[in-house]
């Protein structure tokens, strides 16, 4: 979070370019803007806290995104969904999701997979959830975002899988155990 432009410049100077600077508050003609060098970062950056702080990120060139949505029994039985590429998108506008993701090494899905289950059993999670992923170019994950509930997209993985997860997660509130196990969930 950055209110104040000696605050990002010092960050930026550590994580390098580009970067990519976010409004902190969704402002209707406020968008994400690639940072490429100290120049540039100096002048949008003065001119966006004006309106307020933003966010910067480090941008990964040729970086993807992949979700692994789960959905978990509040008690630490929690099972994940495969995985989905979402990062194929018009402006804000999610475009195409494909699952299982194309192209991702066994390690990767694994690691992805392992941090999914260890956050997810570790706070009891109840219900459906998603954790997104930044893959680097060399098939690294990093951990982006937790997504509390189905997504919009929710239907990709439902039809890869064979289940119906808003009929699962309203269960789940209602109290009943997860309906299936993890060796039932294979991606058809």
């Amino acid at each position: 979070l950055v209110k104040e432009i000696a605050g990002g410049l010092g960050w930026l100077a550590w994580a390098g370019y580009p970067a990519v600077m976010k409004p902190v508050e969704a402002v209707r003609g406020r968008r994400a803007q690639l940072l490429e060098g100290a120049s540039q970062a100096e002048v949008t950056i003065r001119a966006a806290l004006e309106r307020g702080p933003v966010m910067l990120e480090r941008h990964v060139r040729g970086a993807r995104e992949v979700e692994v949505p789960f959905i978990g029994d509040g008690q630490g039985g929690v099972l994940t969904l495969a995985d989905r590429e979402v990062t194929a998108r018009l402006g804000s506008t999610r475009i195409w999701v494909e699952a299982p993701a194309a192209g991702l090494t066994d390690r990767c899905r694994g690691q992805m997979r392992d941090i999914t289950l260890g956050l997810a059993k570790r706070v009891r999670w109840r219900g459906t959830g998603a954790l997104r992923f930044l893959i680097t170019p060399d098939g690294r994950p990093y951990l982006l975002k937790v997504r509390a509930g189905l997504e919009p997209w929710h239907c990709v993985t439902e039809r890869l899988l064979g289940v119906d997860l808003v009929d699962a997660g309203l269960r789940l509130a209602a109290g009943e155990p997860l309906r299936w196990r993890q060796s039932q969930l294979v991606p058809k």
